[in-house]
C-alpha cells in the first residue's frame, strides 16, 4: 500500500497551480489598470466641467475665451493653476495613473466645437509635450 504522492505528481500540481496563478494576476492587473483609467477620466471630467463653470461665472474670463476663440475647432487653454486658483480644483489631486499630484503646468483645452459651443478637453502636461496652445487669458 502506498502513501503520499510521488515526485512527478507533486510537481504536476505545482505546475498547474502555477499557472492558474499566472492567469490570476494577469486579470488582477488588467482589472486594476482599467480602475486606474476609469478613476483619470472621472478626475479628467471634474476639471472640464470646473473649468466650464470658470469660464461661464466670470464676465472677464468669458470675454476673454470668446475673443480667442472666433473660428470653429479653434483653441486656447486654461491652465490648471488658474482653476486652483479660483478655488475650483484642489491642488493636491492625484493622477491615478502615476500616483502623482497632477502637474500645475497642466491645462484645459477649450475649443469652438460646430454647435459654436465650448468644448473642454482636460491635458496633462505629462501627455502633452508641445504645449503649443496659447493661453485664452493672456492677451495677444
Amino acid at each position: 500500500m502506498r502513501k503520499g504522492f510521488t515526485l512527478v505528481e507533486l510537481l504536476a500540481v505545482i505546475v498547474i497551480l502555477g499557472i492558474i496563478l499566472s492567469i490570476a494576476s494577469i486579470t488582477i492587473t488588467e482589472y486594476s489598470n482599467a480602475r486606474k483609467n476609469d478613476d483619470y477620466e472621472n478626475i479628467a471630467n471634474i476639471i472640464e466641467k470646473n473649468a466650464d463653470i470658470f469660464v461661464n461665472t466670470n464676465d472677464e474670463v468669458f470675454n476673454a475665451v470668446n475673443s480667442k476663440l472666433t473660428n470653429i475647432n479653434s483653441e486656447c487653454k486654461i491652465d490648471y493653476s488658474s482653476l486652483i486658483n479660483a478655488n475650483l480644483i484642489d491642488g493636491d489631486t492625484i493622477n491615478p495613473k502615476t500616483g502623482n499630484k497632477i502637474d500645475k503646468e497642466s491645462y484645459v483645452k477649450i475649443t469652438l466645437n460646430e454647435d459654436y459651443d465650448f468644448k473642454y478637453t482636460f491635458i496633462d502636461k505629462d501627455e502633452d509635450k508641445t504645449n503649443q496652445i496659447k493661453s485664452c487669458l493672456e492677451s495677444n
